[in-house]
């Protein structure tokens, strides 16, 4: 099963470590309604999957803030067979 994870880009660190796509997006979409999207520009998304060496950088910067704005709505609409589809689509 994927999990995920922030990290600070500049630092190096990990931030926080998620066992669900919206946990981490919902992290996200709160921290740029707090301290505005630039704050978010130097964190990136990683997902990891059931090997050590199934890791993949899912987004970072802009694109990363962009990506919590779309699931975040998507998550306040009524979902639908679709827009479930296309919200996993987005992480792929």
């Amino acid at each position: 099963m994927a999990s995920y994870e922030l990290w600070d880009l500049a630092s190096g660190n990990q931030l926080n470590h998620y066992d669900d796509l919206f946990d981490a997006m919902s992290e996200v979409q709160k921290g740029v309604e707090e301290d505005g999207a630039e704050a978010w520009y130097e964190i990136g998304l990683l997902r990891r999957g059931d090997t050590a060496i199934d890791v993949q950088q899912v987004a970072s910067g802009p694109e990363l803030v962009a990506l919590a704005e779309r699931i975040s709505a998507a998550s306040r609409a009524t979902p639908t067979p679709q827009s479930l589809s296309e919200t996993t689509e987005l992480v792929r």
